[in-house]
């Protein structure tokens, strides 16, 4: 109406409420308005038309993804809003298609009626459809062409042709006496020679295989008629959640939950999660909550035991494990088996355990073995990886079946791409492993491996041992990745191949974070604040980002704080947030200038509050229809949050559209890392390199090497292997090149030379003092971790613009030997200092005689002549107006056969503007000895 008059209406498309109005119109049709007077078959083809569109939006056949509802239709541009759940399916669905489209009208005599409604299309079949114990299938084709089973309105029953008129129309049909009564001009084409025993409702058995198959998924197994052993058991287990859990659980998980005293059903609870309990496992009841989980235990492996109270046979155990499909929360485990005491003190498994299904399953699961009689059992499981094993019940039973052959399975493994996570060279990787549990010794494994790479390329997996984990490219390219998992005797694999693609990073890090919250109220989506998209307001509609109305965390009082958090895998540099407020002016407000803060934490327990810079004030960041930037003093953090504590008017609740967290790149990290190790020592990379960011600040970034293994080090190399490491927030890639030597002795090598340094810095600004150095040895190979420096500095020298020399004293481990080089050097330039003299300066030691002397050199290399002295602790020499590409040089004798290291100072005396102007250089000598 709205769309069609512009009046009335709502510009919203509800499945509900299309539930309501629907039943009204087909009762119309058939009941109320027969002569089609105010409502025809037209209109309840539209409403049919929509409803089908609503399952399949936008035509995408893949999955039915339909809404709750979709709203704010712009028929000019054709778009729409939808709220968050998808794939919600509602009964009418399906009653719609088989009551009106088909016809078939429910009854609970031994009859078929049909009274279809002329919706006008133009062929349609029902097939298969469970009817009183018996195969129901509804076809309309007008000439018989479309399935080629004959023209017209036809009815089968198992598959034989029992009825067909000439049209749609009202019919009904008695298949015990193969009549048919037809409505007036309706006229039957075809009645089958012979009829069908059909039952009514009351007297139709509930031996369908799929009835029976969905009724033990409940805990009613229609096929046992032995004893529940289980009932009144004596139960322990390996570990039971403590309390609640602390994660903000969704509400839906309890029954009539409501944060006001709405929609209350009896029994329900204002807590989100029932007391998980034990003495849930065999209280006759396979709903989900209560249940047993062990939620927080700290081990891969558990149990659940019974005490039967005296020796009992049995052959049939029954679990209903319980899936919550939260992250972090309850799953059917990887794998269970059952297990009986061994005699001993400890537990055995039953042999030869048949289960159904073979694999772990969410509700129904059963091992049926050969008979046992025991006092005790144990249900043994292993968790899912980072999931834990809730059971709502367990079922036990001497039920005499047959057991069938029992083989060990191989293990089911799944692998995928997780392409909303992919970034520069990189992507997640995604592998699901579930078995049957045997061998009953042995571990299910898992892990990710390389099939193929672009030539030259090194892969790099955040966690080969992982179920999920990143993987990094070095190159470019086409890639094959192949996820495995072994049961100790069966290797099970499948294979995913992805193209990895540079990709611009930008200083924008949300876009990599993973995001939770204090709660999400269920139709809004959490995970789209740190889409790039910008709002068309603040009042958007449902589903647009994080809300948290109805939420027990609302952000409406210090007590009821909500929160919103970016996590990163490493830490990242932030120096501002941007934030696009959620509000709709009703239940949904944004907070007051003085109820929110923006937070940081190293590890997601403990928080600190951001500085705000450059006049940014949390009271000038609360605007609506736009992004409210709040800058702060640079931080590095691995967490950072939104919590608000208070809102607008009489808000119930608050939300975040979008929310973006600003930092800077990576310039350069010092790679690649050199590392010198002996043969058979498994070296250990660096956690985190030195980095430079752009804006010049320097910091640690953390990186994750491929592995090194121990036959990479098994033998010594002449050249090293290399390894890489990944920073996937900065999309950062490090090489290491690792030497392999033999093992060396106490001061067994030496340095050849040393890497010097060069800065320059403000006046008053402190230098940047390396604490590792690169250095080359006499076994020709390299190292820049394992050398430490100790610096000589007087932080008073930057006080006075000038070019200095820092000495820094080599931190030598015990296998370097002091004979060669230990010192490096790093030329210092405060401010703008006076015109360098260019001179060069070396120094070194030497024997003669069976004495120790100090040589010194200095070259000008300048186009002045200049004076030059010579110092040492050994004596002095100046020597005047040294000539352009002449040298002054002195040897001087320690009259000693041995000297320590020292230093040579050389002062370089020339005019500039009439005036003399000195400069000094430092050169670093080594000790010696004449022995």
């Amino acid at each position: 109406d709205r769309t069609a008059y512009g009046i009335g209406g709502s510009n919203n498309f509800s499945n509900i409420n299309f539930t309501v109005q629907y039943r009204g119109v087909r009762s119309a049709l058939r009941h109320y308005d027969p002569e089609q007077k105010y409502v025809d078959p037209a209109y309840a083809k539209r409403l049919l038309d929509w409803m089908a569109w609503s399952i399949y939006p936008n035509a995408d056949l893949r999955a039915p993804n339909q809404a709750e509802y979709y709203s704010n239709w712009n028929p000019t541009a054709k778009t729409y809003n939808r709220n968050n759940p998808n794939h919600v399916m509602l009964g009418n669905m399906n009653y719609i298609f088989v009551e009106d489209m088909a016809g078939i009208q429910p009854r609970s005599d031994d009859k078929i009626e049909l009274w279809p409604i002329q919706f006008g299309y133009d062929h349609f079949m029902v097939n298969n459809l469970r009817y009183h114990g018996q195969n129901v299938t509804v076809v309309w084709d007008p000439d018989g062409s479309e399935y080629g089973l004959g023209a017209g309105y036809s009815l089968f029953l198992n598959g034989a042709k029992k009825v067909s008129t000439d049209k749609l129309g009202k019919l009904t049909y008695d298949p015990n006496t193969n009549q048919v009564q037809a409505e007036e001009g309706v006229t039957v084409t075809f009645t089958a020679d012979d009829g069908t025993e059909f039952p009514s409702a009351v007297n139709t058995p509930i031996s369908d295989d799929r009835v029976v198959s969905y009724l033990k998924t409940a805990g009613v197994d229609l096929t046992e008629d032995a004893p529940n052993l289980a009932a009144g058991a004596e139960l322990s287990s390996s570990y039971t959640q403590q309390g609640v859990r602390p994660t903000p659980w969704r509400q839906f998980h309890t029954p009539g939950w409501s944060s006001t005293s709405m929609n209350y059903t009896p029994g329900a609870i204002k807590e989100t999660e029932r007391p998980v309990s034990l003495n849930a496992v065999n209280d006759g009841v396979t709903a989900n909550e209560p249940y047993w989980g062990n939620y927080g235990t700290t081990e891969r492996n558990g149990y659940v035991e019974l005490d039967l109270g005296s020796a009992k046979s049995f052959d049939n155990v029954k679990v209903y494990f319980v899936s919550d499909r939260q992250a972090g929360g309850y799953r059917e485990p990887a794998r269970w088996w059952i297990q009986v005491p061994d005699g001993d003190g400890g537990w055995k498994e039953v042999p030869n355990q048949f289960k159904n299904p073979t694999v772990p399953s969410a509700k129904f699961n059963e091992a049926l073995f050969h008979s046992v009689t025991s006092n005790k059992l144990r249900i043994a499981f292993t968790n899912s990886p980072t999931l834990f094993t809730a059971i709502s019940e367990i079922q036990v039973f001497d039920s005499g079946r047959d057991v069938p052959d029992v083989s060990n399975q191989a293990p089911v493994v799944t692998a995928a791409r997780d392409g909303s996570a992919d970034g520069n060279l990189s992507t997640r990787l995604v592998g699901t492993a579930t078995d049957d549990g045997i061998p009953y010794d042995s571990e299910l494994t898992f892990g990710w491996e390389t099939v193929s790479a672009p030539q030259g390329a090194g892969v790099i997996f955040a966690d080969a041992k992982a179920l999920a984990t990143r993987v990094t490219g070095t190159v470019p390219g086409d890639y094959v990745f192949r996820f495995h998992a072994t049961d100790g005797e069966q290797r099970s694999e499948a294979t995913i191949a992805v193209t990895l693609a540079e990709r611009e990073v930008v200083a924008e890090f949300g876009r990599s974070a993973t995001i939770t919250t204090s709660g999400t109220a269920s139709w809004e989506n959490h995970q789209r604040v740190n889409e790039t998209s910008t709002p068309t307001s603040s009042n958007p509609g449902a589903g647009n980002g994080w809300g948290n109305w109805g939420q027990p965390q609302n952000g409406t009082s210090p007590e009821r704080a909500a929160w919103i958090q970016y996590r990163w895998e490493a830490p990242v540099r932030l120096s501002s947030t941007d934030i696009y407020w959620y509000d709709d002016n009703g239940g949904t407000r944004r907070p007051n200038g003085t109820t929110y803060a923006v937070e940081s934490s190293a590890d997601g327990t403990t928080w600190t509050p951001v500085t705000l810079t450059n006049g940014s004030a949390y009271a000038d960041a609360v605007a609506t229809n736009r992004y409210n930037r709040l800058e702060f003093e640079p931080i590095t953090t691995s967490y950072l949050r939104i919590r608000i504590f208070g809102v607008m008017g009489e808000g119930a609740g608050t939300g975040v559209l979008r929310w973006r967290a600003n930092g800077e790149t990576v310039d350069s990290v010092r790679s690649p890392v050199l590392i010198r190790t002996t043969v058979g020592q498994v070296p250990t990379l660096p956690a985190t390199l030195d980095a430079v960011y752009a804006s010049g600040a320097r910091g640690d970034v953390a990186f994750n090497w491929q592995q090194i293994t121990p036959e990479m080090v098994a033998e010594t190399n002449v050249e090293p292997f290399v390894v890489y490491g990944t920073n996937d927030a900065y999309g950062l890639i490090a090489e290491a090149r690792v030497y392999v030597r033999p093992e060396t002795a106490p001061r067994g090598i030496s340095i050849q030379g040393a890497e010097t340094f060069e800065q320059a810095v403000e006046v008053g600004e402190l230098p940047y003092l390396p604490d590792r150095v690169e250095v080359s040895y006499n076994d020709g190979s390299r190292d820049n971790q394992a050398i430490g420096v100790d610096w000589n500095f007087d932080e008073s020298i930057v006080d006075t613009p000038g070019r200095y020399t820092i000495i820094g004293d080599l931190i030598l481990p015990e296998y370097v030997s002091e004979a060669g080089t230990t010192r490096t050097t790093l030329t210092l330039t405060v401010g703008d200092p006076a015109p360098a003299w260019d001179v060069e300066v070396q120094a070194r030691t030497q024997c003669t005689g069976g004495k120790v002397y100090v040589l010194v050199t200095a070259r000008n290399a300048d186009d002045v002549p200049l004076t030059i002295e010579l110092v040492t602790p050994y004596g002095s020499r100046t020597v005047s107006d040294v000539a352009p590409g002449k040298s002054a040089y002195q040897a001087f004798t320690s009259r000693a056969v041995a000297v320590p290291a020292g230093t040579a100072t050389v002062k370089v005396t020339g005019t500039v503007d009439g005036a003399p102007v000195t400069e000094q250089v430092e050169a670093p000598f080594g000790a010696l000895s004449c022995d």
